[in-house]
């Protein structure tokens, strides 16, 4: 891939291993002069062969040391079918050219290879069909193919090396199983960095992998890989499986690898997938549903978003340049690729292989070796893009049953190729046209569908133009294309945290479209971003939302302008269970009340959050339906509510209900009404008799009174006498 860091800042980088002090040691000894080296079976670990020690035990191997080697005329040092224990230690093998290996080891167990240097020679290292061999600080550079080749062997272990500037791949792995490759400098490598292709078990860790030409790290059809803690600088990681998507799901990616500083990330075997904005190196998804990535920025990596054997995606308004390619997607259905920009990466723009249905609408594809780049596949929609300034613009290779038009096609050196013919159509026919061509040479002079009424200028060229012997654009515009842009997606969520009580009210009226008004977009909604639209589309821009279980939900909304040009965007909230205790209620019922009696009925009701309203419901005794009254607080947590004296004899009904301050309500009785009998008034005539008769009584007491005194006193009012006479 093409890179911009300097390789003075990688190399500085790469210091703490470079120069880690076992390798500075390992060549600080003078190396001998000899031939290369070739040993078959054990029984060839001789001195004559360049073995100074040893007996061929693990504890104490063969040992081939300090030997300078020019490989001009043979493999460096081979060694083959041998099961004893051997070490390679302090050697230098270089000039094998086109013809030779440095070290070449076949069919051997329990080997070591440490602090060797190999250079100029076809593969620095190769080792094939072997077991149980080390590879250690030791420097695999300036090689005319790959640094280090291992095939079909296990348990190797690769860690400490520096491996650069090797014309094919740093380090390749093929069907190799069990194998550690960890703590290496891996840099400006012509191929990939590191390459794994139908291996098993492999552990990639802890590298540092700085602008190797092609990929840092690749894998290919490599089960259980797992890939951590590796740094990447002008890199990154590429995943590529023909036709195994379990293989992508036993892979082990971890964020901690890091992609010009940002992690790496990786989804797998998910579904309601939604990467919106976040700091990231790569996005990688594979076996996924439903899966939305927008408004990212990535460059400078080996590809910016891979989608692998997934569905129903959406790839939206992401920038990612300068890299090697900008979005790969592979075998996977149902896929809408809009409005992003992919310019400056070197191979291509935006690849798509064995893609069925998408639509890719409103891109920026520039400044690539290949604009956009699509092998096999069918039902895809291309329009309203803008590729320009590739060498290739637009390359279709076995795709059928797809439309391409209103794009600009602008200065690529091959405007576009289909080898297809007839199985695609390159226009939307007539009046709509199909592509604007920088390179048309003809003339708009008529109009009508086969641009005979004259003269009579229609913004489509008068002729076809011709993309290959058998594809061709019946209707290219004479102007290049003005797209509609996509809506402007905006909502406000109040409140943006709550309870499981809590109705959260959504506005969209501020969603916009350059094109359309207001009240021509349609919005619809999906209050989990599961992927799943919980609502139909229609032009109400308000709604609300209330959650059941609490956690932390995202609302995503979706406009869509009269052009079917889509935005999306999305909101997140809190919801906690809050107070889900309702309130206390204590309430005496009511005894008999008699007629004309005014009823007072009273209540307790407490709540630890506070008691938002009592209200009393009743129906009185010639009432035809429930009414109700609130009750009035009264200090002390006491509600009091009186309802109006009844007119005659019969049963009252009511009951109480309370709502405290989190919308949780209680009722007394729960189930059913409490009843107060309305009772004639009893009976009160004696008393009354008695309270009327009393002053006549009095009357009458007082007359008698009076006349019994008249009655006692002397006539002529003469007092009477006091004695005998």
């Amino acid at each position: 891939m093409s890179h911009h860091v300097c390789l003075a800042l990688a190399i500085a980088v790469a210091l703490p291993v470079l120069f880690d002090p076992g390798l500075g040691s390992a060549h600080a000894a003078a190396l001998s002069a000899r031939a290369p080296v070739l040993i078959v079976g054990d029984g060839n670990f001789t001195a004559a062969n360049g073995v100074i020690g040893g007996d061929g035990t693990p504890p104490n191997p063969y040992l081939i040391e300090g030997w300078d080697i020019d490989a001009s005329t043979a493999h460096g040092i081979e060694i083959r079918d041998t099961t004893a224990s051997f070490a390679i230690r302090n050697v230098s093998v270089h000039s094998g050219g086109t013809s030779h290996f440095g070290i070449y080891l076949f069919n051997v167990s329990r080997g070591q290879v440490h602090n060797a240097t190999s250079f100029g020679n076809w593969f620095g290292l190769a080792l094939d069909q072997s077991d149980n061999v080390s590879i250690a600080l030791s420097n695999f550079s300036a090689n005319l193919q790959t640094g280090l080749n291992l095939r079909l062997s296990s348990g190797v272990s690769v860690t400490g090396n520096q491996v650069s500037s090797n014309v094919g791949a740093g380090i390749f792995l093929f069907q190799v199983s069990g194998a550690t490759v960890a703590n290496n400098s891996v840099f400006s490598n012509q191929r990939s960095g590191i390459a794994m292709d139908r291996s098993t078990d492999l552990a990639i860790a802890d590298n540092l992998l700085v602008s190797n030409q092609d990929t840092g790290v690749d894998v290919k059809d490599s089960p259980r890989a797992e890939v951590r803690r590796n740094t990447f600088l002008s890199d990154g990681l590429f995943l590529y499986d023909s036709l195994m998507p379990e293989d992508v799901s036993s892979y082990t990616i971890t964020a901690d690898n890091l992609v010009n500083g940002k992690p790496l990330r990786y989804y797998r075997d998910c579904s309601g997938l939604d990467v919106d904005g976040i700091v990231a190196g790569q996005v990688i998804v594979g076996n996924c549903t439903n899966v939305r990535i927008a408004n990212m920025a990535m460059s400078d990596t080996d590809v910016g978003v891979e989608v692998l054997f997934s569905s129903d995606i959406v790839i939206q308004a992401n920038r990612v340049t300068n890299g090697l390619f900008g979005a790969w997607i592979d075998l996977s259905s149902n896929a809408t690729i809009t409005g992003n920009n992919l310019s400056s990466n070197s191979k291509v723009g935006l690849e798509l292989f064995a893609v069925l249905n998408a639509e890719i609408l409103g891109n920026v594809i520039a400044s690539s070796e290949t604009g956009l780049l699509a092998n096999f596949g069918s039902s895809w929609t291309v329009a309203e893009n803008d590729v320009r300034n590739n060498a290739v613009g637009v390359s279709f290779s076995q795709v059928s049953g797809s439309r391409v038009y209103h794009n600009n096609l602008v200065a690529n050196t091959v405007q576009a190729r289909d080898n297809a013919g007839a199985a695609n159509a390159w226009d939307d026919g007539y009046p709509s046209g199909g592509n604007y061509w920088s390179d048309f040479a003809g003339q708009d002079l008529c109009s009508g569908p086969a641009q005979d009424v004259c003269p009579d200028p229609d913004g489509v060229g008068d002729t076809p133009y011709a993309i290959d012997a058998d594809s061709q654009d019946r209707y290219p515009l004479f102007e290049a294309f003005a797209p509609n842009n996509p809506p402007v997606a905006s909502f406000t969520v109040s409140p943006t945290s709550g309870t499981v009580a809590t109705v959260f009210q959504l506005d969209a009226s501020a969603s916009s479209d350059a094109e359309d008004p207001p009240g021509a977009l349609r919005v619809r909604w999906d209050w989990e971003a599961d992927g799943v639209w919980d609502t139909p589309r229609a032009t109400a821009k308000t709604a609300q939302h209330q959650y059941a279980q609490p956690g932390s939900y995202t609302i995503r909304l979706e406009v869509l302008d009269t052009d079917r040009r889509a935005n999306t965007t999305s909101v997140p909230v809190t919801v906690s269970a809050g107070d889900t205790s309702p309130p206390v209620i204590q309430h005496a019922p009511l005894g008999a009340v008699a007629v004309g009696q005014p009823i007072v009925v009273e209540a307790n009701v407490e709540d630890a959050g506070g008691v938002q309203g009592v209200l009393l419901f009743y129906r009185g005794v010639d009432d035809p339906s429930v009414q109700s009254v609130p009750m009035t607080p009264i200090g002390g947590g006491a509600f009091r509510a009186i309802l109006p004296a009844q007119g005659r004899p019969g049963t009252l009904e009511y009951h109480i209900e309370a709502t405290d301050t989190a919308g949780n309500t209680a009722r007394s009785p729960a189930s059913g009404e409490h009843t107060v009998a309305i009772r004639e008034a009893p009976s009160t005539f004696p008393l009354e008799i008695a309270i009327y008769l009393t002053p006549v009584v009095a009357v009458v007491l007082a007359l008698i009174l009076l006349l019994y005194r008249r009655r006692k006193r002397p006539s002529g009012g003469q007092p009477p006498p006091t004695g005998p006479r």
